[in-house]
């Protein structure tokens, strides 16, 4: 389940950094990768629920954060916030979806250990305790 749990937790991050393009403006980023996330045929959506399912344990949860999981999650996370209400219907199924996962793998030392060697905790930091607009407040009173 280990070799599993690296491969497709590489793929999501692989995919999550194709479809996040340099060049391109926050929004059009963030429309890319929802979209991604959300498609069933580009397995977004069924990869990050099969990580969901294999990140039950803790050793799995340390094969995901090899791969680079924890940081990249909450970068798509604070992108994803970035868009307004109503720009794509799998907006907030997405969002909750990603924050749910969050919370689940974020007690571990392994998770910690990454964000904080990436600096991304700083950021997921930031996007529970700074001030956001009214449309993203609910998922922190949710999960924070």
């Amino acid at each position: 389940l280990k070799q599993f749990t690296f491969v497709v937790a590489k793929k999501l991050v692989r995919d999550v950094r194709a479809a996040w393009k340099v060049n391109l403006p926050p929004e059009s980023n963030s429309k890319s990768v929802l979209k991604m996330l959300a498609s069933e045929d580009k397995g977004g959506y069924n990869t990050l629920l099969a990580l969901d399912i294999a990140c039950s344990s803790t050793n799995n949860v340390d094969v995901a954060t090899d791969a680079a999981i924890p940081s990249t999650i909450v970068k798509v996370i604070q992108l994803l916030f970035s868009l307004p209400p109503g720009a794509d219907r799998n907006r907030e199924h997405c969002i909750e979806k990603l924050m749910a996962f969050m919370c689940k793998i974020v007690p571990y030392r392994s998770v910690v250990h990454e964000l904080l060697t990436t600096d991304t905790l700083t950021l997921l930091f930031n996007l529970i305790s700074l001030q956001c607009p009214l449309h993203n407040i609910s998922y922190k009173e949710q999960y924070v």
